[in-house]
């Protein structure tokens, strides 16, 4: 079975989009803590497009609350959009839903 991460980047203004497509865990998540720690400080905003994110585990989790955390010192924003209901389920679960922000679920 095929875990690997991918990311599309599209940039808008001061926004920046990533569009994630595939699974968040421990052996997928390189290459999106690699893209969000290279990030130029001109993007005030990340939006992490979640549609197509079919599965996180805790070290997904875990790279979400620490790209929040390292957002927050620099007064940017980080936020989660058409995440997954299953995915979304994981987030609430764990509590992670308290520190990122999310946006709408996908219908």
């Amino acid at each position: 079975m095929d875990h690997r991460l991918a990311i599309e980047v599209i940039p808008n203004g001061h926004e920046l989009t990533l569009v994630l497509h595939g699974e968040m865990d421990q052996n997928s998540i390189g290459g999106l803590r690699a893209c969000l720690d290279e990030l130029d400080s001109q993007w005030r905003s990340v939006v992490l497009e979640m549609a197509r994110v079919s599965f996180i585990d805790s070290s997904g989790i875990g790279l979400l609350l620490e790209a929040q955390s390292a957002f927050g010192v620099d007064l940017r924003k980080l936020e989660l959009r058409h995440v997954d209901e299953q995915v979304r389920r994981v987030l609430e679960l764990t509590g992670a839903t308290e520190f990122i922000p999310v946006a709408s679920a996908i219908d």
